[in-house]
């Protein structure tokens, strides 16, 4: 008797969680000393690209030394994603970025996962990273 009427009812808040896609992609990280390393990437978000690497890998990106919180190791993200606009198309875009290494996950005994988020990206790479969510977010 006491229930609320359908016109009054609050709708379901929508969250806006962060999207993050698979990519099967190469990415090529350049250090700050000019070194490139060939790293396949695991997903991609608006913010961020995580990058499987080896133990290898992983100390040229991160050197002993370079574990305190102030200073971030930059680096530059260079990778591709598929055009978007039609399924047979095989036309890939490239984004280039700067990032910073947020963290570093152990997944397997030589094999690492790394956080790289965004700090500087051009307007046109910020759109094609766009286009490319919200075009798997209208296939899902």
């Amino acid at each position: 008797m006491n229930a609320p009427l359908p016109h009054r009812l609050h709708p379901a808040p929508r969250l806006l969680l962060p999207m993050r896609l698979g990519v099967s992609s190469v990415a090529k990280i350049t250090l700050s000393n000019g070194d490139e390393l060939l790293c396949p990437t695991e997903t991609l978000s608006r913010k961020e690209l995580v990058i499987n690497c080896t133990q290898e890998m992983l100390t040229q990106i991160l050197p002993r030394g370079c574990t305190e919180p102030d200073k971030m190791m930059h680096v530059q993200a260079t990778f591709s994603l598929p055009d978007g606009v039609s399924e047979s198309s095989k036309s890939r875009q490239t984004v280039q970025g700067e990032a910073v290494v947020f963290a570093a996950r152990r997944v397997a005994r030589n094999r690492f996962l790394l956080q790289l988020r965004f700090t500087r990206l051009s307007l046109p790479q910020a759109s094609v990273i766009e286009q490319f969510i919200e075009h798997h977010k209208a296939t899902a």
